[in-house]
């Protein structure tokens, strides 16, 4: 597990590299390279600037002050409901997948930078994929829960969570003593993560 310390530094980095990225409109973050989108925040369907960064404002207070799911919605279902004036079947689950995404993506940018000091890397040379078995899980991560891997093995370029939408999956970096009891991974059978997802978090910001 983590040293409280750890989780403590973590959480102000996910802050940080949530607060670096700029809202736009998705027509202007699609014509965006790979590692300018890693800066740029948006929300499908919604093209007015001013609601986009209510949207930004909403999550980047729930990582900076712990307001919750519900907090969110209340704060900006009126506003995306008459962005999206209909366009959306189920706004309720959508304006969920749009905070706990972008949720996540900070607090594994957040774990992810922390996990490349050196010390950490010293003291905690593995990393296991950590998956809640609920059921909600879905295949990808389940395929992935409990690989327990060298932090240098090329299975962590392409498998940091989150590996898709309201993924809630994340990395736990273990000690040689802790990786020797439970065991390495001898064969990586997890499964490919969705289109955007499982790269190195942050890779591109730090």
């Amino acid at each position: 597990m983590w040293p409280l310390s750890l989780e403590s530094v973590a959480f102000e980095e996910a802050v940080a590299w949530f607060r670096a990225k700029v809202p736009m409109p998705r027509a202007e973050w699609d014509a965006l390279s790979a590692r300018a989108k890693e800066k740029a925040f948006t929300v499908s369907g919604v093209a007015q600037l001013d609601v986009l960064h209510d949207v930004w404002k909403a999550i980047d207070k729930a990582l900076a002050e712990g307001t919750t799911l519900r907090d969110f919605q209340k704060e900006v279902r009126d506003k995306l409901e008459a962005a999206w004036a209909g366009t959306v079947d189920n706004p309720p689950w959508r304006m969920e997948t749009i905070f706990r995404t972008n949720v996540q993506l900070a607090y594994s940018a957040g774990r992810w930078r922390q996990l490349q000091d050196p010390a950490v890397k010293e003291s905690h040379p593995f990393l296991r994929y950590d998956a809640v078995l609920d059921d909600r899980v879905t295949a990808v991560c389940k395929a992935c829960d409990g690989t327990l891997l060298p932090r240098e093995h090329p299975f962590w370029a392409t498998h940091v969570p989150p590996l898709h939408f309201n993924c809630r999956s994340a990395i736990v970096p273990l000690t040689a003593e802790d990786a020797g009891e439970l065991g390495v991974t001898d064969d990586v059978t997890g499964a490919a993560a969705h289109e955007g997802f499982g790269v190195e978090a942050g890779v591109g910001q730090w």
